[in-house]
């Protein structure tokens, strides 16, 4: 029976009050200072032409994934590919042959 006597202990406790315990993280920020935002505003050019692309251009209507979009350019090694890059991170997540030249073979 003693666990009985446990449970009603806890069940006596102020529900209430520990709610209203926890403290507001908004409360911690000082005063004329704004939110940091959720992502950077990232240029995927100008991470492209920090590895070594050039004559980059947006491909129209190419099918995306979520927070990919895809460039046409020329590589370090002189090819023109498609590049798809996350436009959260400026990471490459892909080069390949530009998709008209891939359907001219």
């Amino acid at each position: 029976m003693r666990g009985n006597v446990v449970n009603e202990t806890v069940a006596q406790t102020d529900v209430e009050t520990l709610e209203t315990d926890v403290p507001d993280a908004s409360e911690n920020v000082p005063s004329g200072t704004t939110a940091a935002p959720t992502a950077p505003e990232l240029d995927p050019t100008s991470k492209l032409t920090e590895m070594g692309y050039t004559d980059i251009e947006p491909v129209e209507g190419a099918a995306e994934a979520s927070n990919e979009t895809t460039f046409r350019a020329t590589n370090a090694d002189g090819e023109e590919v498609d590049v798809v890059v996350d436009t959260t991170t400026g990471a490459v997540v892909s080069e390949q042959e530009p998709a008209e030249a891939e359907e001219e073979m």
